[in-house]
């Protein structure tokens, strides 16, 4: 299935859910220009995922995965790793289940950053729709498959 197609739907769901978990909140963004959509953790798994790759204890991958990918995580992925992922021995154990799944979505997750422009573009046209929308910044992240998204305190948590 297309990536696009699957990211659209999923960040108004979860943006819809927020907007009423945002009205709580100390600082509400109504302007869509202004949202940031990060896109580093993404990398910082393909980099921990390839580390992972050159050993076979489990034990070291886990801390490769600790150190290269959770620790240095966004705020985003910080509150994605405590509400979804839990642990690096979850991650490495969701990755020894199912390699074949994470070794192909690489290509796709890798142009989540091309798709900028057209999210932007979105949140626009959502804005129209909805004048007194609030629009909180958009993780996107890597998991361990149990989560197409969520909501932290103040972002979208997308799992890729």
């Amino acid at each position: 299935m297309n990536m696009s197609r699957i990211i659209g739907p999923t960040i108004c769901i979860l943006f819809i859910s927020t907007m009423s978990i945002a009205q709580s909140g100390p600082q509400l963004n109504r302007d869509p220009a202004t949202v940031k959509f990060v896109t580093s953790d993404i990398g910082s798994f393909w980099r921990a995922y390839d580390l992972a790759a050159k050993e076979t204890d489990k034990a070291k991958r886990v801390a490769i995965f600790q150190t290269e990918y959770l620790d240095k995580g966004s705020p985003g992925l910080k509150d994605f790793l405590r509400l979804r992922i839990k642990s690096a021995d979850d991650l490495v154990s969701a990755i020894d289940r199912m390699p074949r799944y994470y070794a192909s979505i690489r290509p796709q997750t890798l142009q989540v950053e091309k798709m900028e422009k057209r999210l932007r573009a979105a949140f626009e046209k959502f804005k129209s729709i909805y004048p007194a929308a609030v629009f909180p910044d958009v993780y996107f992240l890597i998991g361990v498959t149990n989560s197409g998204g969520t909501t932290g305190p103040s972002a979208l948590l997308i799992g890729m």
